[in-house]
């Protein structure tokens, strides 16, 4: 008699949903100018929004996070009404995070942001009955 043997299903790496996008960059040398450094998240942004576009996401929680010269590393995050993968929603709402962080005297070495709590297809769905 044959013995039934039993795999329990794993996904796939490929097949894993991410928790979050995100996108960074070190600089050098460090950036002080706000002009500047609103450019620098325009372009991460833009990108960072073009990546969400490419895999169907949008996600409700933007995360800024920033490196100073010396290496001290913190994050701001704000967390939206609804989900987004909106180039200018991500560019306003990680300014309006960095933007009280910049003193004349703070040199940032990395800027990032991220978006997360994405909802998928399967959440959005009203069980059957």
């Amino acid at each position: 008699m044959a013995k039934m043997q039993w795999k329990r299903y794993r996904p796939s790496p490929t097949e894993k949903t991410p928790k979050s996008v995100s996108i960074e960059n070190t600089y050098s040398p460090d950036l002080m100018d706000p002009d500047e450094i609103y450019q620098q998240i325009f372009e991460l942004a833009t990108k960072l929004s073009k990546r969400l576009a490419n895999k169907s996401l949008q996600g409700k929680t933007i995360t800024v996070k920033l490196r100073l010269s010396d290496y001290t590393t913190f994050n701001r995050q704000a967390t939206l009404p609804s989900t987004t993968n909106d180039q200018l929603t991500i560019i306003n709402t990680a300014w309006k995070l960095l933007y009280p962080e910049i003193t004349p005297s703070r040199k940032f070495r990395l800027l990032g942001i991220s978006v997360s709590r994405f909802q998928y297809e399967e959440q959005l769905r009203l069980p059957t009955f």
